[in-house]
């Protein structure tokens, strides 16, 4: 599924019309992200309604998520296998899990996609909830400049 904002998409009260029509019972207070969400899971859970028996709210929000083409075909999409490639630490450089996207070294390096899942997946618990600039932890931290604009958004 393409990654679309659709609470930014469709208006909060667009967004409680479609769980009306999909029959969902959400709470009032819902936030439109989390509205967004669970309508999502819910045709991904319950099935594509039938374009032709759909609102033209509910068609344009299938269209939009990416259910449907404009024509109100069904977009079907086949999950890539994901690669469960062994590593071998032995073999990987010293700087191995440190990937560095802005590096022009690191961009040229043939490991790169496999060091930065290995980056991401060995980031600190506190990641995206804690950053303090005056944190000594934070301070030497690698995730510091990937971890304050998330801390920040969310503190919002």
């Amino acid at each position: 599924m393409a990654e679309v904002l659709l609470h930014k998409e469709f208006r909060k009260s667009e967004l409680f019309d479609i769980a009306d029509e999909l029959d969902l019972d959400v709470e009032e207070g819902l936030r439109s992200l989390e509205l967004s969400d669970l309508l999502v899971e819910d045709i991904e859970t319950n099935g594509v309604p039938e374009p032709e028996e759909c609102s033209d709210l509910m068609f344009e929000f299938l269209v939009v998520a990416g259910f449907v083409d404009e024509d109100g075909e069904i977009i079907e999409y086949v999950e890539e296998e994901e690669e469960t490639e062994e590593i071998n630490y032995e073999e990987m450089p010293e700087c191995f899990s440190l990937a560095d996207d802005r590096d022009p070294a690191c961009n040229r390096c043939k490991v790169f996609e496999i060091c930065m899942k290995e980056r991401i997946a060995n980031r600190p618990k506190c990641f995206g909830r804690l950053y303090s600039p005056n944190a000594e932890e934070c301070k030497n931290c690698l995730e510091a400049l990937y971890c304050k604009p998330i801390t920040e958004q969310k503190e919002k």
